[in-house]
């Protein structure tokens, strides 16, 4: 990681090496106001598309593990061993299908293609039925591409991934350009989601503003009985609920793997992809040519329990960079005691918010509490895009500014996803790595007090688990020992699966290399300079891969000064719902003023020909200039829409950037002007023509400062 000098990025400490920590704190991480829920498991239903592979009745969660004492069960590695002599000479084939994107979707269909393989569903099961695992593959632009293949396997757990296929082959991000001329690309809905069978607890929700009460352990109790009742729904029918474990994601990535006749490929993994990653290694080591592991999840004690110590690590980064930028640290001081300090505003005085739509809580009411800034806070630290307005968002937090609030939860509220596999999610999660054992639990309250308190609500999915009976610890879920080359990323900025996370599973990997991108969460290589270490790994996976352009990785581009408004949110909210009403009349007054720019030298020019003077030619000057200068502030304006934009859309929430001081400099002269030439030609009282023409100059002008004065952009 490239820091300022002097600096130091604090490590959580690791006590021993092999006790086993609390796997998912995410899945109950409070989503704040402020940010995207990244990681929460928020989905809705989805219609069964094509009937299930028939087969028989799917043995009972009690019965699943149980496989025929034979003996060539005995000489199985463990993670082998519990699969049934009947799956093991298995033959997986693919079969092409046509693509599940939307016909609007652009993209090359001679570079897209789309298929599915059928897996059994419980391996430990001989009667097993089997499923359909949805599957797209991109093609890479060169027809030899030199590294094969590369499968993407996608975190949450949960996401889908096959319908990026169309944004994949058309290469818009710097990661699409670095790997798509290396590689075809494997997308693959794991089983339990997206476009993938089973389908279970497809329409859930668990962001916590949906929940009916406030308090961390009511909440976590409605929480189980939701997925409770929606596990139960599932295996009535017919899904077998205990085969959705990360274990069981390996065999069908193994298994694609053969169905495409591939002897090697890459795998690429993300969030929890690297988790899988890490298991598809243990399972199919010969099958790898090499790895990318982007935001690392580490096995115990590295893991998910530490999420007060990944907070601190993040608001650290967070903090070196506003050192480093100058201007963010004048302006806020320390951000890491400016968050503390926001969430204490909540503590005991929490905000009631009402009136909210739908796709934030479908209640419409939230109750803003100490935690849920605690979380929220946490979330907006996952995201890049976020960074540059976040000292101000917390600023704001911390002022109690109830409009940006609520304004900047409903422009970052994502709606719910058809597809998010929250079935298989709880699965994966509960099944991954184990409970918190109590010194460690000790240690991170020792070391961490203010932030395991704050995020008490997302600190364990325990007691969500427990309830379910799904607390089952995978035993072959542990640390990965491997001499497949690997490249583990880390975003120095990563809360949830912060930079020693990845130093952690690198001492178990000696031929790999690890890279800690500076300014950068979840996704690590996502930045261009990220992207090119990727692809420069992947050329040449047993070389160390240059990464000297992280040293020139410009600094986040903080916001110190903007323009404070809230009617620019309200009037983004209008648009995006369809609603126009407050842009005719600014249209329509920059139309007028367009051709009165162009028709006073039009005129001008004829009169010239003609030989014919003017008695009012000044007054017809001095309205093209009015017309000018108020063209020229709503060019000002238009550029500080777009560069807000650009820096980070959650601005609107506060405002705008940009040269918003010129508006008013060039508006109320401009008016002023075109009030003039209109009073000059009245008392003339010649020329009609002349007087209807600065008329319409001089409404115009009036409806654009009057828009921009309601929009608060004025004065």
């Amino acid at each position: 990681m490239i820091i300022p000098d002097g600096a130091s990025l604090s490590r959580p400490k690791v006590l021993g090496t092999k006790t086993t920590v609390m796997f998912r704190g995410k899945l109950l991480v409070g989503q704040m106001l402020m940010c995207f829920a990244l990681c929460t498991m928020v989905s809705t239903a989805i219609a069964q598309a094509g009937s299930e592979t028939a087969g028989s009745t799917p043995a009972s969660a009690a019965t699943v593990n149980s496989i025929p004492d034979e003996s060539a069960t005995e000489i199985l590695p463990a993670f082998l061993a519990r699969e049934h002599p009947r799956w093991r000479d298995f033959e997986p084939t693919w079969a092409e299908a046509p693509c599940p994107f939307p016909s609007s979707q652009e993209y090359d269909s001679e570079r897209v293609d789309c298929g599915y393989v059928l897996v059994p569903e419980n391996r430990r099961n001989p009667d097993s039925r089997l499923i359909r695992l949805s599957i797209s593959r991109v093609h890479s632009t060169e027809d030899s591409p030199p590294i094969g293949a590369t499968v993407f396997l996608n975190g949450g757990p949960g996401n889908p991934i096959v319908d990026a296929a169309p944004r994949w082959s058309r290469a818009e991000t710097p990661w699409d350009k670095a790997i798509i001329p290396l590689s075809d690309l494997i997308l693959l809905d794991q089983r339990g989601v997206g476009h993938s069978e089973g389908f279970f607890c497809r329409g859930f929700r668990t962001n916590p503003l949906d929940s009916s009460v406030s308090d961390p352990e009511r909440q976590i109790a409605e929480l189980a009985s939701r997925f409770r009742r929606c596990l139960d729904e599932g295996a009535r029918r017919g899904v077998d609920i205990a085969a959705y474990t990360t274990w069981d994601n390996a065999m069908d990535v193994r298994d694609i793997r053969r169905a495409l006749s591939l002897e090697q490929w890459n795998v690429f993994g993300g969030s929890y992809g690297t988790e899988l990653g890490q298991m598809v290694l243990r399972i199919d080591p010969g099958g790898v040519r090499a790895a990318v592991f982007d935001s690392v999840v580490s096995p115990p004690p590295m893991s998910w329990g530490g999420m007060a110590l990944g907070m601190r690590s993040a608001l650290t980064a967070l903090n070196e960079a506003c050192v480093e930028h100058g201007a963010c640290a004048d302006r806020y001081g320390d951000l890491a005691e400016l968050a503390e300090n926001a969430v204490e505003r909540y503590r005991d005085n929490p905000l009631v918010l009402s009136d909210l739509p739908p796709e934030v809580t479908p209640s419409g009411q939230i109750v803003v509490d100490h935690r849920l800034i605690a979380s929220g806070f946490f979330s907006a630290l996952y995201s890049r895009q976020l960074y540059a307005a976040a000292p101000a968002l917390i600023e704001a937090v911390a002022a109690r500014d109830e409009v940006a609030l609520r304004a900047t939860a409903t422009i970052l509220a994502q709606p719910p996803s058809l597809k998010f596999g929250s079935g298989m999610g709880v699965v994966a999660a509960c099944t991954g790595f184990g409970p918190v054992p109590s010194e460690q639990e000790a240690m991170i309250r020792n070391t961490e007090p203010f932030w395991v308190e704050a995020l008490e609500s997302g600190n364990s999915y325990n007691d969500a688990c427990e309830p379910l009976d799904l607390l089952q610890p995978d035993p072959v879920h542990t640390f990965l020992e491997s001499d497949t080359p690997v490249l583990l990323a880390a975003g120095a900025v990563d809360p949830i699966t912060p930079p020693a996370y990845a130093e952690y599973v690198q001492t178990g990997l000696p031929n790999s290399f690890l890279v800690e991108v500076p300014y950068t969460g979840h996704f690590a290589t996502s930045p261009a300079c990220a992207a090119g270490i990727m692809a420069d790994f992947l050329r040449s996976p047993t070389q160390s891969p240059d990464q000297s352009c992280l040293d020139d990785m410009a600094v986040i581009d903080f916001v110190t000064d903007y323009k404070a408004t809230p009617a620019v949110y309200a009037l983004y909210q209008e648009v995006e719902a369809g609603r126009y009403g407050g842009l005719v009349a600014p249209a329509i007054a920059i139309l007028v003023l367009l051709a009165a720019v162009l028709a006073y030298p039009i005129a001008w020019i004829g009169r010239i020909i003609d030989g014919q003077p003017s008695e009012v030619a000044t007054q017809r000057r001095l309205a093209w200039l009015a017309a000018v200068l108020l063209l020229g502030g709503a060019a000002a304006l238009v550029v500080a829409v777009v560069q807000t934009f650009n820096r980070s859309v959650a601005l609107l929430a506060l405002g705008l950037i940009g040269p918003t001081g010129w508006v008013a400099p060039l508006i109320v002269p401009g008016v002023l002007l075109a009030l003039l030439a209109m009073i000059q030609v009245i008392r003339k009282r010649r020329d009609v023509g002349t007087a209807a023409g600065i008329g319409l100059v001089l409404g115009a002008g009036a409806a654009l400062s009057g828009s921009l004065l309601f929009l608060g952009l004025l004065f």
